[in-house]
């Protein structure tokens, strides 16, 4: 599952609490068990708790339907609450419309809400 899927049907408050609950180092959320290989620990979270898995070696082999980056889904969350806090998808594409510059931060901001919520063909 993508991130953005996630948040579509999770919800942001939901995605919200698994980037804040993520602890230290946490690189994937689990959506499922699954098991990773590779000659390192992640931290991942499944059954409803954080865990560590211990690997001895092989390749990584994450499935996409099973794990997110809890980074990109940090990412999209900020992106989606710097929109609310500059008052909305509407607002702030009407103020660009109109002439209103953005730094890069906003314009990602724009791009990761359409990319979660559409509307990025008007």
């Amino acid at each position: 599952m993508k991130p953005e899927q996630f948040i579509r049907e999770k919800g942001l408050k939901e995605a919200r609490e698994v980037v804040e609950g993520a602890p230290e180092g946490a690189t994937h959320y689990g959506l499922r068990q699954y098991r990773q290989w590779e000659g390192r620990i992640l931290k991942t979270f499944t059954d409803e708790s954080w865990r560590s898995t211990a690997v001895f070696g092989g390749n990584l082999r994450f499935i996409e339907d099973d794990c997110l980056k809890i980074q990109d889904l940090k990412r999209l969350v900020e992106s989606v609450e710097l929109i609310e806090e500059l008052g909305g998808i509407k607002l702030v594409k009407d103020h660009g419309r109109k002439g209103g510059l953005y730094g890069g931060r906003v314009i990602t901001a724009i791009r990761d809400h359409e990319s979660i919520y559409g509307g990025g063909d008007e």
